[in-house]
Protein backbone atom coordinates (compact mmCIF):
# COMPACT_ATOMS: atom_id res chain seq x y z
CA UNK A 1 0.00 0.00 0.00
CA UNK A 2 1.13 3.55 -0.75
CA UNK A 3 -0.37 6.56 1.02
CA UNK A 4 0.09 10.25 0.23
CA UNK A 5 -0.22 12.92 2.91
CA UNK A 6 -0.66 16.53 1.72
CA UNK A 7 1.21 19.24 3.58
CA UNK A 8 -0.61 20.19 6.79
CA UNK A 9 0.00 23.87 5.99
CA UNK A 10 -1.72 24.87 2.70
CA UNK A 11 0.27 28.12 2.62
CA UNK A 12 3.60 26.33 2.90
CA UNK A 13 5.73 25.46 -0.12
CA UNK A 14 6.63 22.18 1.55
CA UNK A 15 5.44 19.15 -0.40
CA UNK A 16 3.48 16.31 1.12
CA UNK A 17 4.92 12.95 2.08
CA UNK A 18 4.48 9.36 0.99
CA UNK A 19 4.24 6.27 3.16
CA UNK A 20 4.81 2.85 1.60
CA UNK A 21 3.85 -0.35 3.42
CA UNK A 22 4.80 -3.81 2.18
CA UNK A 23 4.05 -7.18 3.76
CA UNK A 24 6.99 -9.38 4.69
CA UNK A 25 6.81 -12.92 3.34
CA UNK A 26 10.42 -13.80 4.15
CA UNK A 27 11.80 -12.28 7.35
CA UNK A 28 15.36 -13.41 6.64
CA UNK A 29 15.49 -11.66 3.25
CA UNK A 30 13.91 -8.55 4.75
CA UNK A 31 16.67 -8.38 7.37
CA UNK A 32 19.29 -9.02 4.70
CA UNK A 33 17.91 -6.03 2.77
CA UNK A 34 18.31 -3.70 5.76
CA UNK A 35 21.77 -5.08 6.45
CA UNK A 36 22.80 -4.46 2.85
CA UNK A 37 22.14 -0.75 3.31
CA UNK A 38 24.87 -0.58 5.91
CA UNK A 39 27.44 -1.53 3.31
CA UNK A 40 26.58 1.32 0.98
CA UNK A 41 29.41 3.87 1.10
CA UNK A 42 27.25 6.59 -0.45
CA UNK A 43 24.56 6.23 2.23
CA UNK A 44 24.74 7.39 5.83
CA UNK A 45 22.59 5.36 8.23
CA UNK A 46 21.25 6.43 11.60
CA UNK A 47 19.27 4.16 13.89
CA UNK A 48 16.97 5.28 16.68
CA UNK A 49 14.25 3.78 18.81
CA UNK A 50 10.61 4.83 18.85
CA UNK A 51 7.97 2.96 20.87
CA UNK A 52 10.17 -0.13 20.86
CA UNK A 53 10.67 -0.05 17.08
CA UNK A 54 14.01 0.57 15.35
CA UNK A 55 13.75 3.36 12.77
CA UNK A 56 16.54 3.50 10.21
CA UNK A 57 17.11 6.92 8.67
CA UNK A 58 19.16 7.14 5.49
CA UNK A 59 20.80 10.08 3.74
CA UNK A 60 22.73 9.98 0.45
CA UNK A 61 25.68 12.16 -0.50
CA UNK A 62 23.28 14.21 -2.62
CA UNK A 63 21.15 15.01 0.43
CA UNK A 64 18.24 12.70 -0.39
CA UNK A 65 16.62 11.23 2.71
CA UNK A 66 14.45 8.25 3.53
CA UNK A 67 13.38 6.33 6.60
CA UNK A 68 12.35 2.74 7.15
CA UNK A 69 11.27 0.32 9.86
CA UNK A 70 9.92 -3.20 10.43
CA UNK A 71 6.63 -3.34 12.31
CA UNK A 72 4.65 -6.54 12.94
CA UNK A 73 5.30 -8.27 9.65
CA UNK A 74 5.46 -5.13 7.52
CA UNK A 75 8.18 -2.88 6.16
CA UNK A 76 7.48 0.85 6.30
CA UNK A 77 9.18 3.43 4.09
CA UNK A 78 8.79 7.21 4.04
CA UNK A 79 10.89 10.24 3.30
CA UNK A 80 10.52 11.68 6.80
CA UNK A 81 11.02 9.76 10.02
CA UNK A 82 8.01 11.53 11.52
CA UNK A 83 5.80 9.72 9.04
CA UNK A 84 7.17 6.38 10.25
CA UNK A 85 6.41 7.45 13.82
CA UNK A 86 2.79 8.21 12.88
CA UNK A 87 2.46 4.78 11.30
CA UNK A 88 3.85 3.15 14.45
CA UNK A 89 1.39 5.15 16.56
CA UNK A 90 -1.44 3.82 14.40
CA UNK A 91 -0.27 0.25 14.92
CA UNK A 92 -0.19 0.94 18.66
CA UNK A 93 -3.85 2.03 18.66
CA UNK A 94 -4.06 5.60 17.41
CA UNK A 95 -6.86 6.48 14.96
CA UNK A 96 -6.25 4.99 11.52
CA UNK A 97 -7.23 6.01 8.01
CA UNK A 98 -9.91 3.32 7.98
CA UNK A 99 -11.45 4.67 11.19
CA UNK A 100 -12.49 7.95 9.54
CA UNK A 101 -16.23 8.33 9.01
CA UNK A 102 -15.86 9.01 5.27
CA UNK A 103 -13.69 5.92 4.76
CA UNK A 104 -16.05 3.71 6.75
CA UNK A 105 -18.94 4.98 4.63
CA UNK A 106 -17.08 4.24 1.40
CA UNK A 107 -16.00 0.81 2.66
CA UNK A 108 -19.61 0.01 3.54
CA UNK A 109 -20.69 0.97 0.01
CA UNK A 110 -17.75 -0.84 -1.54
CA UNK A 111 -16.61 -1.28 -5.11
CA UNK A 112 -18.33 -4.03 -7.08
CA UNK A 113 -15.17 -5.00 -8.96
CA UNK A 114 -13.97 -8.60 -8.91
CA UNK A 115 -10.37 -8.86 -7.71
CA UNK A 116 -9.23 -5.27 -8.32
CA UNK A 117 -5.49 -4.94 -8.93
CA UNK A 118 -5.41 -1.44 -7.48
CA UNK A 119 -7.64 0.64 -5.21
CA UNK A 120 -7.18 4.32 -4.43
CA UNK A 121 -8.87 5.99 -1.45
CA UNK A 122 -8.93 9.73 -0.80
CA UNK A 123 -10.60 11.73 1.96
CA UNK A 124 -9.14 15.14 1.11
CA UNK A 125 -8.89 15.52 -2.65
CA UNK A 126 -9.38 19.28 -2.29
CA UNK A 127 -6.13 19.64 -0.36
CA UNK A 128 -4.37 17.40 -2.88
CA UNK A 129 -5.55 19.59 -5.75
CA UNK A 130 -4.57 22.76 -3.91
CA UNK A 131 -1.06 21.41 -3.45
CA UNK A 132 -0.62 20.54 -7.12
CA UNK A 133 -2.47 23.35 -8.91
CA UNK A 134 -0.36 26.27 -10.15
CA UNK A 135 -2.65 28.81 -8.47
CA UNK A 136 -4.59 28.94 -5.24
CA UNK A 137 -8.15 27.64 -5.25
CA UNK A 138 -10.52 30.58 -4.63
CA UNK A 139 -12.35 30.63 -1.29
CA UNK A 140 -15.72 28.91 -1.41
CA UNK A 141 -14.72 26.45 -4.15
CA UNK A 142 -15.38 22.90 -2.97
CA UNK A 143 -14.13 19.82 -4.76
CA UNK A 144 -15.21 16.25 -4.11
CA UNK A 145 -13.58 15.41 -0.80
CA UNK A 146 -13.83 11.63 -0.55
CA UNK A 147 -13.69 8.97 -3.23
CA UNK A 148 -12.48 5.45 -3.95
CA UNK A 149 -11.32 4.25 -7.36
CA UNK A 150 -10.46 0.71 -8.39
CA UNK A 151 -9.11 -1.02 -11.48
CA UNK A 152 -9.75 -4.67 -12.31
CA UNK A 153 -8.27 -6.81 -15.09
CA UNK A 154 -10.93 -9.13 -16.46
CA UNK A 155 -10.97 -11.68 -19.24
CA UNK A 156 -12.94 -9.31 -21.48
CA UNK A 157 -10.94 -6.17 -20.71
CA UNK A 158 -10.22 -3.50 -18.10
CA UNK A 159 -12.86 -2.29 -15.67
CA UNK A 160 -12.48 1.05 -13.83
CA UNK A 161 -14.93 2.09 -11.13
CA UNK A 162 -14.99 5.20 -8.98
CA UNK A 163 -17.37 6.09 -6.15
CA UNK A 164 -17.50 9.63 -4.75
CA UNK A 165 -19.12 10.57 -1.47
CA UNK A 166 -21.57 13.46 -1.82
CA UNK A 167 -21.00 15.87 1.11
CA UNK A 168 -23.97 16.17 3.46
CA UNK A 169 -24.17 19.92 2.86
CA UNK A 170 -24.65 19.38 -0.89
CA UNK A 171 -28.06 18.53 -2.28
CA UNK A 172 -27.98 15.39 -4.42
CA UNK A 173 -29.41 15.52 -7.92
CA UNK A 174 -32.87 14.01 -8.34
CA UNK A 175 -32.37 13.09 -12.00
CA UNK A 176 -33.98 9.70 -12.70
CA UNK A 177 -32.11 6.98 -14.62
CA UNK A 178 -32.13 7.17 -18.42
CA UNK A 179 -33.58 4.37 -20.55
CA UNK A 180 -31.31 5.34 -23.51
CA UNK A 181 -34.01 4.47 -26.05
CA UNK A 182 -32.55 6.92 -28.60
CA UNK A 183 -29.55 4.62 -29.04
CA UNK A 184 -31.92 2.34 -30.94
CA UNK A 185 -32.07 5.04 -33.64
CA UNK A 186 -28.32 5.06 -34.31
CA UNK A 187 -26.83 2.60 -36.81
CA UNK A 188 -24.83 -0.45 -35.74
CA UNK A 189 -21.63 1.00 -37.21
CA UNK A 190 -21.77 4.15 -35.06
CA UNK A 191 -18.23 5.15 -34.11
CA UNK A 192 -18.99 7.24 -31.02
CA UNK A 193 -22.04 8.42 -29.13
CA UNK A 194 -22.87 10.46 -26.04
CA UNK A 195 -26.30 9.85 -24.56
CA UNK A 196 -28.12 11.32 -21.57
CA UNK A 197 -31.19 13.27 -20.54
CA UNK A 198 -32.43 16.18 -18.48
CA UNK A 199 -29.89 18.82 -19.54
CA UNK A 200 -32.29 21.51 -18.30
CA UNK A 201 -32.31 19.97 -14.83
CA UNK A 202 -28.54 19.52 -14.84
CA UNK A 203 -28.07 23.15 -15.83
CA UNK A 204 -30.44 24.30 -13.07
CA UNK A 205 -28.41 22.29 -10.58
CA UNK A 206 -25.17 23.89 -11.83
CA UNK A 207 -26.70 27.36 -11.51
CA UNK A 208 -27.85 26.55 -7.97
CA UNK A 209 -24.37 25.35 -6.98
CA UNK A 210 -22.78 28.44 -8.52
CA UNK A 211 -24.51 30.64 -5.94
CA UNK A 212 -22.09 29.34 -3.31
CA UNK A 213 -19.16 28.64 -5.62
CA UNK A 214 -17.44 31.74 -7.05
CA UNK A 215 -15.27 29.69 -9.39
CA UNK A 216 -18.33 27.99 -10.89
CA UNK A 217 -20.22 31.28 -10.96
CA UNK A 218 -17.59 32.81 -13.25
CA UNK A 219 -18.04 29.91 -15.68
CA UNK A 220 -21.83 30.21 -15.66
CA UNK A 221 -21.72 33.96 -16.29
CA UNK A 222 -19.18 33.47 -19.07
CA UNK A 223 -21.49 31.01 -20.83
CA UNK A 224 -24.44 33.36 -20.42
CA UNK A 225 -22.43 36.21 -21.91
CA UNK A 226 -21.44 34.05 -24.89
CA UNK A 227 -25.12 33.21 -25.47
CA UNK A 228 -26.13 36.87 -25.22
CA UNK A 229 -23.66 37.67 -28.00
CA UNK A 230 -25.88 35.48 -30.20
CA UNK A 231 -29.03 37.19 -28.87
CA UNK A 232 -29.92 34.08 -26.88
CA UNK A 233 -30.94 33.66 -23.26
CA UNK A 234 -28.90 30.68 -22.08
CA UNK A 235 -31.34 29.76 -19.31
CA UNK A 236 -34.67 30.28 -21.12
CA UNK A 237 -33.83 29.66 -24.79
CA UNK A 238 -30.99 27.14 -24.76
CA UNK A 239 -31.32 24.84 -21.75
CA UNK A 240 -34.99 25.32 -20.84
CA UNK A 241 -36.29 23.11 -23.68
CA UNK A 242 -33.64 20.39 -23.32
CA UNK A 243 -35.68 18.47 -20.76
CA UNK A 244 -35.79 15.06 -22.44
CA UNK A 245 -33.33 12.48 -23.70
CA UNK A 246 -30.58 13.40 -26.16
CA UNK A 247 -27.97 11.49 -28.16
CA UNK A 248 -25.06 12.82 -30.20
CA UNK A 249 -23.14 10.41 -32.41
CA UNK A 250 -20.65 9.97 -35.24
CA UNK A 251 -21.16 7.37 -37.94
CA UNK A 252 -19.36 6.46 -41.19
CA UNK A 253 -20.97 7.50 -44.48
CA UNK A 254 -19.89 8.16 -48.04
CA UNK A 255 -22.34 11.07 -48.13
CA UNK A 256 -20.11 13.12 -45.83
CA UNK A 257 -19.38 16.76 -46.64
CA UNK A 258 -15.98 16.55 -44.96
CA UNK A 259 -13.10 16.34 -47.38
CA UNK A 260 -11.57 12.84 -47.41
CA UNK A 261 -13.20 12.02 -44.06
CA UNK A 262 -16.14 9.63 -44.50
CA UNK A 263 -17.93 10.40 -41.24
CA UNK A 264 -20.87 12.59 -40.23
CA UNK A 265 -22.75 13.53 -37.10
CA UNK A 266 -26.28 12.79 -35.99
CA UNK A 267 -28.18 14.40 -33.11
CA UNK A 268 -31.52 13.43 -31.60
CA UNK A 269 -33.24 15.57 -28.96
CA UNK A 270 -36.51 14.93 -27.17
CA UNK A 271 -38.30 17.94 -25.71
CA UNK A 272 -41.68 18.67 -24.15
CA UNK A 273 -41.25 22.36 -25.03
CA UNK A 274 -41.04 22.31 -28.82
CA UNK A 275 -42.21 25.91 -29.17
CA UNK A 276 -39.15 27.12 -27.22
CA UNK A 277 -36.86 24.95 -29.33
CA UNK A 278 -38.35 26.30 -32.55
CA UNK A 279 -37.83 29.87 -31.35
CA UNK A 280 -34.17 29.14 -30.59
CA UNK A 281 -33.62 27.48 -33.97
CA UNK A 282 -35.26 30.46 -35.70
CA UNK A 283 -32.82 32.82 -34.00
CA UNK A 284 -29.90 30.65 -35.04
CA UNK A 285 -31.33 30.54 -38.54
CA UNK A 286 -31.40 34.34 -38.68
CA UNK A 287 -27.73 34.39 -37.68
CA UNK A 288 -26.96 31.90 -40.44
CA UNK A 289 -28.78 33.98 -43.03
CA UNK A 290 -26.64 36.98 -42.13
CA UNK A 291 -23.54 35.00 -43.05
CA UNK A 292 -22.76 35.48 -46.76
CA UNK A 293 -20.96 32.14 -46.88
CA UNK A 294 -24.00 30.12 -45.79
CA UNK A 295 -27.18 29.34 -47.71
CA UNK A 296 -30.37 28.02 -46.15
CA UNK A 297 -32.89 25.81 -47.88
CA UNK A 298 -36.16 24.32 -46.64
CA UNK A 299 -37.84 21.23 -48.04
CA UNK A 300 -40.52 18.76 -47.04
CA UNK A 301 -39.38 15.16 -46.56
CA UNK A 302 -42.49 13.12 -45.91
CA UNK A 303 -44.24 15.08 -43.15
CA UNK A 304 -41.02 16.62 -41.81
CA UNK A 305 -39.99 20.15 -42.75
CA UNK A 306 -36.20 20.07 -43.04
CA UNK A 307 -33.92 23.09 -42.92
CA UNK A 308 -30.48 22.69 -44.52
CA UNK A 309 -27.44 24.97 -44.22
CA UNK A 310 -25.09 24.80 -47.22
CA UNK A 311 -21.55 26.12 -47.67
CA UNK A 312 -20.46 28.05 -50.83
CA UNK A 313 -19.74 24.71 -52.55
CA UNK A 314 -23.32 23.62 -51.81
CA UNK A 315 -22.13 20.97 -49.39
CA UNK A 316 -24.36 20.22 -46.42
CA UNK A 317 -23.12 21.75 -43.19
CA UNK A 318 -26.15 21.32 -40.91
CA UNK A 319 -29.73 20.11 -41.15
CA UNK A 320 -32.61 19.87 -38.70
CA UNK A 321 -36.28 18.97 -38.58
CA UNK A 322 -38.90 17.66 -36.14
CA UNK A 323 -39.54 13.96 -36.81
CA UNK A 324 -42.29 13.87 -34.21
CA UNK A 325 -44.04 16.38 -31.98
CA UNK A 326 -41.36 16.04 -29.31
CA UNK A 327 -38.32 14.76 -31.23
CA UNK A 328 -35.85 16.93 -33.14
CA UNK A 329 -33.28 15.41 -35.46
CA UNK A 330 -30.15 17.18 -36.66
CA UNK A 331 -27.26 16.14 -38.88
CA UNK A 332 -23.79 17.58 -39.29
CA UNK A 333 -21.86 17.28 -42.57
CA UNK A 334 -24.41 15.03 -44.25
CA UNK A 335 -27.94 15.34 -45.68
CA UNK A 336 -30.93 14.82 -43.39
CA UNK A 337 -32.10 11.74 -45.25
CA UNK A 338 -28.71 10.01 -44.79
CA UNK A 339 -29.23 9.70 -41.04
CA UNK A 340 -32.97 9.14 -41.37
CA UNK A 341 -32.44 6.16 -43.69
CA UNK A 342 -30.08 4.53 -41.20
CA UNK A 343 -32.66 4.51 -38.40
CA UNK A 344 -34.66 1.44 -37.54
CA UNK A 345 -32.17 -0.97 -39.11
CA UNK A 346 -29.52 -2.94 -37.21
CA UNK A 347 -29.32 -0.41 -34.40
CA UNK A 348 -26.37 0.32 -32.16
CA UNK A 349 -28.36 -0.53 -29.03
CA UNK A 350 -29.11 -4.04 -30.31
CA UNK A 351 -25.62 -4.69 -31.71
CA UNK A 352 -23.44 -7.38 -30.15
CA UNK A 353 -20.47 -5.07 -29.55
CA UNK A 354 -22.48 -2.38 -27.74
CA UNK A 355 -24.49 -4.95 -25.78
CA UNK A 356 -21.26 -6.61 -24.60
CA UNK A 357 -20.13 -3.27 -23.16
CA UNK A 358 -23.54 -2.31 -21.72
CA UNK A 359 -23.86 -5.64 -19.92
CA UNK A 360 -20.66 -4.90 -18.01
CA UNK A 361 -21.90 -1.50 -16.80
CA UNK A 362 -24.73 -0.61 -14.38
CA UNK A 363 -28.10 -0.89 -16.11
CA UNK A 364 -29.49 2.00 -14.05
CA UNK A 365 -27.50 5.03 -15.19
CA UNK A 366 -27.79 8.58 -16.53
CA UNK A 367 -26.64 7.64 -20.04
CA UNK A 368 -23.70 6.26 -22.01
CA UNK A 369 -20.47 7.50 -23.49
CA UNK A 370 -19.45 4.94 -26.10
CA UNK A 371 -16.49 4.79 -28.46
CA UNK A 372 -15.75 2.05 -30.99
CA UNK A 373 -11.99 2.15 -31.41
CA UNK A 374 -12.01 -0.70 -33.91
CA UNK A 375 -14.37 1.12 -36.31
CA UNK A 376 -12.57 4.43 -35.80
CA UNK A 377 -9.23 2.91 -36.82
CA UNK A 378 -10.84 1.14 -39.77
CA UNK A 379 -12.24 4.49 -40.93
CA UNK A 380 -8.86 6.21 -40.59
CA UNK A 381 -7.23 3.46 -42.66
CA UNK A 382 -9.40 4.45 -45.62
CA UNK A 383 -8.02 8.00 -45.71
CA UNK A 384 -5.57 8.77 -48.51
CA UNK A 385 -3.28 10.55 -46.02
CA UNK A 386 -2.82 7.25 -44.12
CA UNK A 387 -2.41 8.88 -40.66
CA UNK A 388 -1.91 5.51 -38.97
CA UNK A 389 1.19 4.80 -41.05
CA UNK A 390 3.18 7.49 -39.23
CA UNK A 391 2.03 6.42 -35.77
CA UNK A 392 4.71 4.89 -33.48
CA UNK A 393 4.39 1.07 -33.52
CA UNK A 394 3.83 0.81 -29.76
CA UNK A 395 1.01 3.38 -29.90
CA UNK A 396 -0.58 1.61 -32.89
CA UNK A 397 -0.36 -1.74 -31.08
CA UNK A 398 -2.04 -0.30 -28.01
CA UNK A 399 -4.88 1.22 -30.03
CA UNK A 400 -5.31 -2.00 -32.01
CA UNK A 401 -5.75 -3.93 -28.76
CA UNK A 402 -8.69 -1.71 -27.73
CA UNK A 403 -12.01 -2.64 -29.29
CA UNK A 404 -14.68 -0.55 -27.57
CA UNK A 405 -14.91 1.79 -24.57
CA UNK A 406 -18.05 2.42 -22.55
CA UNK A 407 -18.61 4.86 -19.67
CA UNK A 408 -21.64 5.48 -17.45
CA UNK A 409 -22.42 7.73 -14.50
CA UNK A 410 -24.99 6.71 -11.92
CA UNK A 411 -26.16 7.52 -8.40
CA UNK A 412 -26.78 4.38 -6.34
CA UNK A 413 -28.29 6.50 -3.57
CA UNK A 414 -28.36 10.09 -2.36
CA UNK A 415 -24.96 9.71 -0.68
CA UNK A 416 -22.88 8.54 -3.64
CA UNK A 417 -22.19 9.21 -7.28
CA UNK A 418 -20.57 6.45 -9.29
CA UNK A 419 -18.57 6.30 -12.52
CA UNK A 420 -17.97 3.03 -14.37
CA UNK A 421 -15.77 2.54 -17.42
CA UNK A 422 -15.09 -0.65 -19.32
CA UNK A 423 -12.43 -1.08 -22.01
CA UNK A 424 -13.03 -4.14 -24.17
CA UNK A 425 -9.78 -5.65 -25.41
CA UNK A 426 -9.01 -7.50 -28.60
CA UNK A 427 -8.74 -11.04 -27.24
CA UNK A 428 -12.45 -11.33 -26.51
CA UNK A 429 -13.93 -8.58 -28.68
CA UNK A 430 -17.31 -9.01 -30.21
CA UNK A 431 -17.51 -8.94 -34.00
Amino acid sequence: AIAYFPSSNPLSSQEGDFLAIAGITNSLKAQQFFNSLEGEETVTLTQRQYEGVTIIEMETQDGDRASGARVEGYILFAEAGKMIEKAIDTVRGEASFASQTEVQTMLSQGLTLDNPVIQVYSTDSGKLLQENLPQEIPPGVNFTQSFVTGVALEAEGIYVQSIALIPEEEEAMTLPPNDSKLLAEFPEDTIAVINGHGLSEIWSDIVRQSQDNPFLRVGVEGMRQAARSLDLDLDEEVFAWLDGEYAIGLFPTRQSSLSDLPIAGGILIESSRREVGEKTLSKLGAIGQSNPFLTQETELLGRTEVTTWLDPSQRTMLTYGWLEEERLMMTVATPFRTFAQKQGKNSLKDSSHFSAIAQRLPASNFGYVYFDMNRALSTLETLPQQPLATMPPEVKATLDSIQQIGVTVSQPDSSFSQLDAFIALESTSQP
